[in-house]
């Protein structure tokens, strides 16, 4: 192991010491806290898919939410109906909110033009991507860089598929 593997490794364990458990409260408020990056770039990827940024984008995806915490309360995940009522809350009102951002995203991206695109599968494949995202959290408590691009990947040739 080289100096850098190791001085990783010794910062990893420091964190996990410091960050063995939260209240089920912190846990929650620290996905919400991160949620609507991970919403602006899943909305990235999904309408400009063939963009030389979406390799970016889906690190972002991974960076804001790649883990969870254990509860103080039993040392155990949250459950997936726990991380999504904080990831899926947002269902009932997004047809209202959606081009709220993409405004957001225009502007902070700089983007002119928006394609045409289908509500409806737009708001299913954020469903899909944080119901798969819950599941992963609930039961491993972490999801690595390469299962989210993977997974965005999957999403993204099934939506492809359907418009065939």
């Amino acid at each position: 192991m080289d100096f850098w593997e190791e001085l990783k490794k010794i910062r990893d364990e420091d964190e996990m010491l410091f960050e063995m458990a939260y209240s089920k409260k912190q846990i929650l408020n620290k996905l919400f806290n991160s949620f609507e990056n991970v919403v602006s770039h899943l909305m990235l990827i999904y309408l400009f898919r063939d963009n030389e940024e979406k390799s970016h984008w889906e690190d972002e995806v991974h960076s804001f939410i790649n883990r969870t915490y254990r509860c103080k309360s039993n040392n155990n995940f949250l459950s997936i109906k726990d991380i999504e009522s904080v990831l899926l809350g947002w269902v009932d009102c997004f047809d209202q909110q959606v081009f709220t951002y993409i405004d957001e995203i225009k502007t902070k991206e700089e983007i002119d033009e928006v394609p045409e695109f289908d509500i409806a599968k737009l708001k299913s494949f954020l469903i899909d991507y944080f119901k798969w995202l819950s599941i992963e959290l609930s039961s491993n408590g972490q999801v690595a860089r390469e299962e989210v691009r993977n997974k965005i990947d999957d999403l993204i040739n099934i939506d492809e598929q359907e418009n065939k």
